[in-house]
C-alpha cells in the first residue's frame, strides 16, 4: 500500500510540468512568482555530512550486510550502533564521529539489563540508553553520556 502511494506521488510530481515558486522581496510586501520546471525542484541534493543519527537511521549504512539498524546512541564524539542479524544475533558498530578511529564491529554475545557489551581484543564496548563507554584493558578511555537514543 505504501510502495503505491509512493509511486503515485512520484508519478503526479513527474507529470506536473511546472510548479510557480514565491519569494517575498525585502524592499516591499509583494512576492515575485517565478515559473521553475518540476525536474529542477527535485534534483537530488548531496547530503548534510553531519554524523546525527537520524542520518544514520535514514541510510542504515553502518551496519553490516544482513543485518538492520536496531539501536542507535550519539554521543558528543562518537556514535554507535547496535544492528541485528536474522536469528538474533547482535553486532555492535561504534567509532569516531571526526572518523579518525577505526570504526569497530564486534558481536555482542547478550543483552543484560538494557546493556550492550562488545568485546574486541583486549577491548570493551559498553552502550546503555544513557552512556557509552570504552574500556581498554583496565582503563577506561572513553565515557560520554548519550545525547541521542533511537529504539
Amino acid at each position: 500500500m505504501l510502495k503505491q502511494a509512493l509511486a503515485g506521488v512520484g508519478a503526479f510530481l513527474f507529470l506536473t510540468s511546472s510548479v510557480y515558486a514565491g519569494e517575498q522581496s525585502a524592499e516591499s510586501d509583494r512576492f515575485e512568482f517565478s515559473l521553475q520546471n518540476t525536474a529542477e525542484i527535485l534534483q537530488v541534493q548531496p547530503l548534510s555530512t553531519s554524523n546525527s543519527i537520524e542520518l544514520a537511521q535514514l541510510l542504515n549504512t553502518r551496519c553490516p550486510p544482513n543485518t538492520s539498524l536496531y539501536r542507535a546512541a550519539e554521543t558528543r564524539n562518537h556514535f554507535a550502533h547496535i544492528c541485528a542479524a536474522k536469528g538474533g544475533t547482535l553486532v555492535f558498530v561504534g567509532g569516531a564521529k571526526n572518523g579518525t578511529q577505526n570504526t569497530v564491529n564486534a558481536t555482542v554475545p547478550s543483552n543484560s539489563s538494557g546493556q550492550f557489551v562488545a568485546v574486541q581484543g583486549n577491548t570493551r564496548y559498553i552502550l546503555t540508553q544513557s552512556q557509552l563507554r570504552i574500556i581498554q584493558g583496565n582503563q577506561t578511555i572513553v565515557n560520554e553520556r548519550v545525547l541521542r537514543w533511537t529504539q
